[in-house]
C-alpha cells in the first residue's frame, strides 16, 4: 500500500472515531472528567489514532487498553464484579 493511500485510512479512522465519540457523548452523557473507557484493539496503531481522540474529548479518562478478546473479557467480568461501570467499550470487528 501506498505512503500517501495509508495516511488517508488514518485520518478517515481518526475523522470516524471523533464523530462516534461525539455521538457516544451525547447518547450518554458521559461525564469527561470521570469516562472510564475500555479499548479492545490488537493493532497499536490503531490504537494510538483512537486514543489521541479519546483524550480530546475525555482528557482525564481512564482508558484501558486490552489487546485480545479473552483479556477484555476477564476485565469486564472483574468491573460487574466489583460494581465499576464501563461508560464505552470499543473493540474492532474481529473481537
Amino acid at each position: 500500500m501506498e505512503k500517501n493511500n495509508l495516511i488517508k485510512i488514518q485520518g478517515d479512522l481518526i475523522k470516524h472515531t471523533e464523530n462516534a465519540l461525539n455521538i457516544t457523548t451525547k447518547l450518554l452523557s458521559i461525564n469527561p472528567s470521570q469516562a472510564k473507557i475500555l479499548y479492545l484493539d490488537d493493532h497499536i496503531l490503531y490504537y494510538y489514532g483512537t486514543l489521541n481522540c479519546i483524550v480530546k474529548k475525555f482528557p482525564n479518562a481512564d482508558v484501558k487498553h486490552i489487546q485480545n478478546g479473552d483479556e477484555a473479557l476477564k476485565y469486564v467480568i472483574n468491573c460487574l464484579t466489583k460494581k465499576v461501570a464501563l461508560d464505552l467499550i470499543i473493540t474492532d470487528i474481529a473481537h
